[in-house]
C-alpha cells in the first residue's frame, strides 16, 4: 500500500470514530428526550381525564341529592319502609 491510501485510511477512521461517537450519543439523548415528552404528555391527559371523571360524579352526586330531597321520593321511601316493617311481624 502506498502512503497516500494509507494516510486516506487513516483520516477516515480519525474522522468516522468522533461522527460515529457523536451520532450514538445524539440518538441517545434524542430517545430519552422523547420518552420524557411521551411520558410530559401522557400524564398532562391523564390529569384531564380524572379531571373530567371527578366533574361527571360530582354532577351525579349532585342529582342524587336533589333527588333524595324530592317529597315525591320521600314518601316512596317511607311507605316502603311501611311496607317492609308489616312484612317482619
Amino acid at each position: 500500500m502506498s502512503i497516500r491510501v494509507k494516510a486516506i485510511i487513516i483520516l477516515l477512521l480519525f474522522s468516522l470514530i468522533p461522527i460515529i461517537f457523536f451520532s450514538t450519543v445524539s440518538v441517545h439523548k434524542a430517545r430519552n428526550i422523547l420518552q420524557e415528552e411521551i411520558g410530559s404528555r401522557l400524564e398532562n391527559i391523564a390529569i384531564e381525564k380524572a379531571h373530567a371523571i371527578e366533574e361527571i360524579l360530582d354532577a351525579r352526586v349532585d342529582e342524587t341529592h336533589i333527588l333524595a330531597a324530592h317529597p315525591m321520593i320521600i314518601n316512596a321511601l317511607h311507605e316502603a319502609k311501611q311496607g317492609y316493617a308489616g312484612l317482619s311481624r
